[in-house]
């Protein structure tokens, strides 16, 4: 009967490590430089939200009927 709480254990183990890949997974920085006169700006694929804005969507309920 060892083998059904291995298998458990491993599905653990894989659980939170790839919990804490998602949890390391963020955008990169935007960059933002002046060269000669010109405000030139680095937008990557996978942009970080600017700090002070909300990550998240958060929905209120305002009505109901």
């Amino acid at each position: 009967m060892w083998i059904p709480v291995f298998r458990k254990e491993i599905f653990l183990c894989l659980f939170f490590l790839a919990v804490l890949v998602a949890g390391w997974a963020h955008g990169d920085e935007v960059t933002i430089k002046t060269e000669n006169g010109v405000t030139i700006v680095y937008n990557p694929k996978n942009p970080a939200p600017p700090p002070g804005i909300p990550t998240k969507l958060v929905l209120k309920e305002e009505l109901s009927l």
